[in-house]
């Protein structure tokens, strides 16, 4: 409760930034290679063609995609949260940079006709995952608030109460990144 206007910014700031990817996404057809690079563009577009545009989930073996997919999104999850400390410019970088490729690839597979498919499949786990970082980012921004505006403390004891409620959020979040992996 104590951190829900940073949350809020958070999660206003993921929306409005998966806008701007699947716009630009629908806008440009080049787009989704800036973003998504064009490796996996390319084998994207061959599975697709394959019938299997999912196909970058059966590349591994369930536990070996596990391991990469709890990693990657711990480590999101985690930058932006210790990223706050930056004045959380860091943490809005990261938000915007992961929340403009969700929007980028969901909008990406709509170009195939697709969008349904990717919705009912990525959105299994994406929901967690996705929640997940944008909390995580609002326990970055929760550090930052600690650090810019103290209020009636001095700013190390404004850090200090801040840093103890975005380290209890990211604990909270640790086995729901793992669950949602």
């Amino acid at each position: 409760y104590q951190t829900r206007f940073e949350q809020y910014f958070a999660l206003a700031v993921f929306f409005v930034a998966a806008l701007i990817g699947a716009v630009s996404c629908l806008s440009d057809n080049e787009f989704a290679r800036g973003i998504l690079g064009d490796g996996y563009v390319n084998m994207t577009i061959n599975n697709i063609k394959n019938g299997k545009p999912m196909g970058v989930y059966d590349e591994d073996s369930p536990f070996s995609m596990f391991l990469h997919i709890a990693g990657n999104n711990l480590m999101v999850c985690f930058l932006g949260f210790v990223s706050g400390i930056g004045a959380g410019v860091t943490t809005l970088v990261i938000l915007l940079r992961n929340a403009i490729m969700v929007g980028t690839f969901q909008f990406f597979f709509h170009k195939y006709n697709l969008l349904w498919d990717t919705l009912l499949t990525i959105w299994m786990h994406g929901a967690r995952e996705i929640s997940c970082s944008v909390i995580g980012a609002g326990a970055g921004f929760t550090i930052a608030r600690g650090l810019l505006f103290p209020g009636t403390y001095t700013r190390i004891q404004s850090l200090l109460l801040a840093s103890r409620r975005a380290i209890t959020i990211m604990m909270g979040l640790v086995p729901f990144i793992v669950v949602a992996a």
